[in-house]
């Protein structure tokens, strides 16, 4: 499923996904290394629509991922398979 991530201020963004705007909020420090934040953000909700859990209109990542310690996992699995430059 598609899912399209706009910076609207540092550690906020505009995510659309299925059809369903949501305001992402993602405090400094949260994220994973040498990945920019809207990737990062795109690869979460991806893994939140997976996994079937419901998103609501407004979401603080740090609650989500301390909620669900394999979405933190699962990103950076993603980020891996998708990075070409590793040998």
């Amino acid at each position: 499923m598609p899912v399209t991530v706009v910076t609207v201020v540092d550690g906020e963004f505009d995510v659309t996904v299925a059809n369903q705007l949501v305001r992402v909020f993602v405090p400094p420090g949260l994220g994973v290394a040498g990945v920019d934040d809207e990737t990062f953000v795109a690869h979460v909700m991806d893994v939140l629509v997976r996994a079937n859990h419901a998103i609501p209109a407004v979401i603080d990542l740090s609650q989500v991922i301390a909620a669900n310690p394999f979405v933190l996992q699962q990103v950076a699995d993603a980020l891996d398979d998708s990075d070409t430059d590793t040998v």
